[in-house]
């Protein structure tokens, strides 16, 4: 009879999944970060742009009376 391979334990591969997990997150954030900052550039070259004053101005949050 032939020596069987000894069997990788449940922690082991819940440790394997949890690790390429970890790193699928990291990537698609580092990919959603390019993707954000390549658009920016496209507004850029463009002439897509606010300046400060508008920019606050779009954004301000109006008071609850």
């Amino acid at each position: 009879m032939k020596d069987l391979p000894t069997p990788i334990t449940s922690s082991h591969v819940d440790a394997c999944d949890l690790n390429r997990s970890c790193q699928l997150g990291r990537d698609h954030i580092h990919l959603a970060l390019l993707d954000d900052a390549n658009r920016g550039w496209d507004d850029v070259e463009s002439g897509r742009l606010l300046s400060v004053t508008e920019t606050r101005a779009k954004y301000k949050k109006s008071k609850p009376r």
